[in-house]
């Protein structure tokens, strides 16, 4: 199994795409502008505050409207808040932002105003000791809680400790600009190569292949190593922009028979199978890694709900587990809801990063 990272201009920014074994895995598109770009930081003004909503509606600059979940806190017009985009804007559909801060990094995550040592799972089972955890999250500045992410397991602790680092200056020099920042006002955002490739370097590549000779020295400062490919256009060679079109489809081919149709609705993703005449629990085995890429290419978020075809109560266990397998590498947190009173498997695919 050969796992490749791409990473080229695209459009008015740049892409990464995760290929595997010649298949199109996952494709991440980063817009040159990052001030709407999810993790951009902001100092924001409230606008107007709807407690029966649970909503703040704050502007960012350069008259971007966004949103706030607010709960029963009310903030004032006119206060300034420090956000991060939770989400940019999407079917129509504002900005939207958060006021609990992330600074992620490929092995660990920095999380200012907060206090939280968290270790993701794989990476609990891994670790020398609880004190090296501890260790690292005393390292962090002052007021900032940190989440070890399951990339650090198999890293050297050096490198785990410079990452940390670089996210800990990053956050002193975005602190030191909030109180004399105008408001509204854009703080941060990653480079958008850099925005483009993070997600997918949870699918530990073997190796990341750029286009430009500047992008070897960029990943470089983020600690990644990154290979200049020569020859041509690294998404053509790879058929990037084909498999983009293809996921647009409602029906996929399986491989050696059987389909999938993706219908979208306002509230979910309905996911039915056509076995086409083949063995019901072949063609169910064959369909579970085409849905999970389905859903990455997609990008896919909310509900999503699959009919598989019928089969016995053992099948159901095996498939449970090739879902669990397909997803496991998914760049968004996948909650595995599992199967309705009526024989269909539910699953949420979210905006959060998973670890």
């Amino acid at each position: 199994m050969t796992r490749e990272l791409l990473v080229q201009r695209w459009a008015d920014g740049y892409a990464a795409a995760l290929v595997e074994d010649g298949e199109v895995e996952d494709v991440v598109l980063a817009p040159a502008l990052g001030a709407t770009a999810a993790g951009a930081l902001h100092v924001a003004r409230v606008d107007q505050s709807r407690a029966d909503l649970g909503l703040t509606f704050v502007m960012l600059e350069g008259d971007v409207p966004a949103s706030l979940e607010t709960g029963r806190e009310v903030p004032t017009p006119g206060e300034r808040l420090l956000v991060q985009v939770a989400a940019p804007a999407r079917d129509g559909k504002p900005v939207r932002v958060r006021r609990r801060l992330s600074l992620p990094g490929q092995l660990v995550v920095l999380n200012p105003g907060g206090r939280a040592l968290r270790v993701a799972r794989r990476a609990q089972r891994a670790l020398a000791s609880r004190a090296m955890a501890t260790a690292l999250h005393e390292r962090a500045p002052a007021g900032c809680g940190l989440t070890i992410r399951s990339a650090a397991a198999r890293a050297p602790e050096d490198a785990v400790v410079a990452e940390l680092d670089r996210l800990s200056r990053l956050w002193r020099a975005v602190d030191a600009r909030v109180a004399g920042a105008a408001v509204p006002s854009f703080l941060y955002a990653d480079p958008p190569a850099w925005r483009a490739a993070l997600p997918l370097l949870r699918a530990e590549p073997a190796r990341l292949l750029v286009a430009e000779r500047h992008l070897v020295r960029e990943f470089a400062a983020f600690g990644v190593v990154a290979t200049l490919a020569e020859g041509g256009d690294l998404f053509d060679q790879a058929g990037v922009g084909e498999a983009l079109s293809a996921a647009e489809a409602v029906v996929v081919d399986l491989p050696l028979g059987g389909s999938i149709a993706l219908e979208r609705t306002r509230a979910l993703l309905a996911v039915d199978i056509d076995s086409s005449g083949g063995d019901a629990a072949s063609v169910n085995l064959r369909a579970v890694p085409v849905i999970a890429r389905q859903l990455r290419l997609r990008d896919a978020l909310g509900t999503v709900l699959v009919d598989f075809l019928r089969g016995p109560a053992a099948q159901q266990r095996r498939l449970e587990r090739e879902i669990e397998a397909a997803v496991a590498l998914d760049r968004r947190h996948v909650d595995l809801l599992g199967w309705t009173r009526g024989g269909l498997f539910e699953l949420r695919r979210s905006e959060e990063v998973a670890e």
